[in-house]
């Protein structure tokens, strides 16, 4: 795809409402917002497929896996307890999520687009990290008030953002997003993980230390080339943060591995999954709530708290595919570029490839994988895929902030 010109004024104001939306998304209560800043991505993006030179078009990355989706999400229709709101969840997540995937990736791909798409998850994370701890001191407990969003949605946007915090580490970008980018994400990164404390939540840290992990142990294994001490850090790190997991769950008077509130919830829906098992009951991870009303035991469960089983129940087989297809197709995907486009190259593969990884493990935890929180995976991953694929693609010497 044509690298645009950095002067180009489509993808600059472009990239500036894509940060301006990453800023509002896991802020509460900024509906009009996001659907102005959400506006001004698509006709920019629009914009900027204007001014590209097609002689050299080819198909969208993960294009099939995205089309299955939605035939998926579709295909569930006729099983919906109501179709018209069936087919709204469906337009407003995987509509909007396919839409804003392939404009944060459209717009990421031109040099100066890393600027933005920092600065505005630095600034995304420390505004809603700031209002919880500002929240929590005024109330004494987590209330999701004004700006604050609740606090599953705060953990599971926190860990979305982390990955994009983690350029300025990275000295090849370092340069490029200037010198107060570092001092900045340490004060996001600390604020976030004084949010993450105040959660009491044992998956935080549990999805922290293998997004950690899977980083360190991608970098110093294909850039430092010694995979011995990558897998040292690995270890070192994630066992670090586990062990933070452990007071997190000893704070709550529990074991680090107790899960058997899941097991009550798991079982009842798995059979229900084989009444459908090939259509599933409706798009919408609360499409079933009446079943959950008569069948399930504990009082306030209305959906299956997995991805996999909330994807199976509501979309069958087919969404089940498609869910496999879109996260392995994104790792496949980040892994491929890893070999191309040298060290700053390597740095948003290996990010793409934490936050995929741990997206999907948080919400098989318990699944947030919905509204915001989709469409703030979506922007990220669009805009990490990118700034790999923009390296690949810039000629030799040519800097990304050029």
């Amino acid at each position: 795809m044509t690298i645009l010109s950095p002067t180009d004024p489509a993808r600059r104001l472009g990239m500036l409402c894509l940060a301006g939306l990453v800023v509002v998304l896991p802020l509460a209560h900024l509906a009009a917002w996001r659907s102005l800043f959400m506006l001004g991505v698509v006709v920019c993006s629009l914009g900027c497929l204007w001014l590209k030179d097609w002689s050299d078009w080819r198909c969208p990355p993960l294009l099939w896996a995205f089309l299955l989706w939605i035939v998926a999400a579709f295909s569930s229709l006729p099983d919906g307890p109501s179709r018209p709101e069936v087919l709204q969840l469906a337009l407003q997540e995987v509509g909007k999520g396919t839409l804003l995937f392939y404009c944060a990736y459209l717009l990421a791909l031109g040099p100066g687009s890393a600027v933005f798409a920092y600065w505005g998850s630095a600034l995304a994370l420390a505004l809603v990290s700031g209002a919880a701890l500002v929240s929590w001191g005024i109330h004494g407990n987590w209330v999701a008030k004004g700006l604050v969003p609740a606090l599953g949605d705060y953990a599971t946007s926190a860990l979305t953002l982390l990955p994009l915090l983690a350029l300025p580490f990275f000295k090849s970008w370092r340069v490029l997003l200037g010198r107060w980018s570092r001092p900045f994400a340490m004060i996001a990164l600390v604020l976030a993980l004084a949010g993450g404390v105040l959660t009491m939540s044992r998956s935080v840290w549990l999805v922290l230390a293998i997004m950690l992990a899977v980083l360190l142990g991608l970098w110093h294994g294909r850039q430092l080339r010694n995979w011995r001490r990558g897998l040292l850090w690995s270890l070192v790190s994630g066992g670090l943060l586990l062990f933070v997991a452990l007071l997190v769950a000893r704070w709550r008077g529990m074991d680090l591995l107790f899960f058997a509130a899941r097991k009550d919830i798991y079982g009842p829906v798995f059979e229900h999954i084989l009444e459908s098992p090939w259509t599933g009951f409706g798009y919408g991870h609360e499409s079933a709530k009446a079943w959950y009303l008569e069948h399930m035991v504990e009082p306030g469960v209305f959906h299956a708290h997995n991805l996999l089983l909330s994807y199976a129940e509501q979309m069958g087989v087919l969404g089940l595919v498609a869910l496999f297809a879109i996260f392995g197709g994104l790792i496949h995907r980040f892994f491929k570029g890893m070999d191309r486009g040298g060290a700053r190259g390597l740095a948003p593969a290996a990010l793409g490839v934490a936050l995929v990884v741990g997206i999907f493990v948080k919400n098989n935890l318990d699944i947030f994988f919905v509204r915001h929180n989709l469409l703030l995976f979506f922007v990220c991953a669009g805009m990490l895929l990118g700034l790999l694929e923009g390296e690949k693609a810039r000629p030799v010497g040519e800097e990304q902030g050029s």
